[in-house]
């Protein structure tokens, strides 16, 4: 497969990384601190930034419409997740959880 823009290509992944742990969660950090990094993650990826601009231009995507979009999806998935009980409260218990064992 040949890439035609490396760079581009590179920027577009660093995007996308974002926007999972936005979405999912931090892969690589302990139930501890799990909550604050996503939390970090999500406010990043939805709130306008010299440094969002510019991982979006080098990814060659408009970060307005980034930031919107991402925007509803959290609010979507937050809004999901407390229906179904789950949310700050579950990552809590999670951690006081793994804490008392």
């Amino acid at each position: 497969m040949h890439i035609a823009n490396p760079e581009r290509a590179l920027w577009q992944a660093v995007l996308l990384q974002a926007i999972e742990e936005a979405l999912h969660g931090p892969k690589s950090v302990s139930t501890l601190h799990r909550a604050r990094e996503w939390q970090e993650a999500r406010d990043y990826i939805t709130t306008p930034s010299e440094d969002l601009e510019m991982v979006c231009s080098l990814a060659g995507v408009e970060m307005e419409a980034v930031v919107e979009r991402m925007k509803l999806e959290t609010k979507s998935r937050h809004r999901n997740a407390n229906f179904h009980g789950l949310g700050t409260l579950r990552e809590r218990n999670l951690v006081q959880r793994k804490d008392s064992s």
